[in-house]
C-alpha cells in the first residue's frame, strides 16, 4: 500500500536538493531569479482517465506532468528553474508507486536542469482518481517574454515538430477504430500521446525572433484561434505545409478524414509562433541549431479573429470543433 510518510522522506526529499528548496525542512520555498531576470509562472493538472490512461505507468504519469509544463515555459522563451507539485494519491495504490513516479521526476530534473521546490501530497478514498497538478517557474531576461498578444500582419506563422501523432495516438490508446496500419505506426502514435516532447531548447530562438508564441495543447487550430483573439489578428493555414511524421502521413493517407483530428486534436506540446517576415530565416536557423525543426505553415492577415485552413486543394476546411474537448 502507498505509503506517504516514505513517499515524501525516501523519494521526493532527494530530488529538493535545489537552492530555495531547503530540503522539504520548511512549509515554503524562496526563490530569487537570476538577476535581470522575469519569473514566468505556468501550472497544469492532468487526472487519471482525462489526461492519462488508467494504470498508466507511474514514471510516465511524472513525466507528462512535467513536461507539459515545461512546453508553457518554452513558448514563453523562458529557462525552467524549478517546480511545485502536488497530488492526489488514491488509498490503496501500490506501495511501488512513489518511487517509480520519482524516477520519471528524477528524468526531468536531469533532462532540464530543475528540482521540486515543494508541493503537498493526499492520500484519498480508493474510489478517488489519482491527479498530478505541476506549477512550473522559468526565468525570462526582464522585458523579453513572448506572450499570445503582438502577432501582426504579414507575419510568418511557424509551428515546431511534427503535429496530431498525439490526438491519433489517444485514439488507438483507447481503442478507436484506426485505418489497417502497420502495428509500427500505432506504436509509434501511442508513444506520442503518453510522452509528449516539447521542443526544449528552442526557448532563446522563441524570445530572440518571436512576436507571439504559445504551445499547441488542445489541437493546432484551437490554439491558434485564441493567438489571434489575443493579438486581434487573423491567420490562414496552408494543410500542405503542416509538418507531419511519417506514421500520421501513413495513417491519414488510408483515411483522410482523420486529417482534422491531427488538426483538431491536441496533446502535441509544440509551439506556434508568430515571426515578422524579415525573421522568419534567421528563426529557423536558429532553431536548427537548438536541435529542433520548425516549419512555416502560413502567415498573419489582417481582420478579424478568426482562422482560415486551406486544404491540399486549396480549398476551405470546415470543422464542427476547432479543439480537443475534454468533456466531448
Amino acid at each position: 500500500m502507498f505509503d506517504e510518510d516514505g513517499f515524501i522522506s525516501r523519494d521526493l526529499r532527494p530530488l529538493a536538493a535545489v537552492p530555495g528548496a531547503s530540503g522539504f525542512t520548511d512549509d515554503a520555498a524562496v526563490v530569487a531569479p537570476p538577476p535581470g531576470c522575469e519569473l514566468v509562472i505556468t501550472g497544469d493538472t492532468i487526472v487519471a482517465g482525462v489526461h492519462f490512461p488508467f494504470g498508466e505507468r507511474a514514471d510516465l504519469i511524472a513525466i507528462r506532468a512535467v513536461r507539459v509544463n515545461i512546453s508553457d515555459l518554452v513558448a514563453k522563451g523562458a529557462d525552467p528553474i524549478g517546480y511545485l507539485l502536488h497530488i492526489t494519491v488514491p488509498r490503496g495504490t501500490e506501495e511501488g508507486f512513489g518511487a517509480d513516479f520519482c524516477a520519471g521526476l528524477t528524468t526531468c530534473q536531469k533532462d532540464y536542469g530543475i528540482g521540486v521546490l515543494g508541493g503537498d501530497t493526499v492520500v484519498a478514498p480508493e474510489d478517488a482518481l489519482l491527479s498530478v497538478s505541476v506549477t512550473a517557474f522559468g526565468a525570462v531576461p526582464r522585458a523579453q517574454s513572448v506572450r499570445r498578444f503582438g502577432a501582426q500582419p504579414k507575419d510568418v506563422l511557424f509551428v515546431s515538430g511534427t503535429i496530431g501523432d498525439a490526438a491519433l495516438g489517444l485514439l488507438a490508446a483507447r481503442g478507436d477504430p484506426l485505418p489497417d496500419i502497420a502495428e509500427a505506426d500505432v506504436e509509434v502514435l501511442e508513444a506520442s500521446y503518453r510522452l509528449p516532447r516539447p521542443p526544449f531548447g528552442l526557448q532563446q530562438a522563441i524570445r530572440r525572433h518571436a512576436r507571439a508564441s504559445l504551445d499547441i495543447s488542445d489541437g493546432l487550430v484551437g490554439d491558434l484561434e485564441r493567438l489571434c483573439r489575443a493579438s486581434g489578428v487573423a491567420a490562414r493555414v496552408d494543410v500542405a505545409k503542416v509538418p507531419l511524421s511519417d506514421a500520421v502521413t501513413r495513417t491519414c493517407a488510408r483515411d483522410q478524414r482523420l486529417m482534422k483530428v491531427v488538426l483538431t486534436g491536441g496533446d502535441d506540446y509544440q509551439v506556434l509562433a508568430s515571426v515578422p517576415v524579415d525573421r522568419a530565416i534567421s528563426f529557423a536557423h536558429d532553431a536548427r541549431e537548438a536541435g529542433h525543426m520548425v516549419k512555416a505553415i502560413g502567415k498573419m492577415l489582417p481582420g478579424p479573429p478568426q482562422v482560415s485552413v486551406l486544404d491540399r486543394d486549396g480549398e476551405p476546411m470546415a470543422f464542427r470543433r476547432t479543439r480537443y474537448s475534454h468533456r466531448a
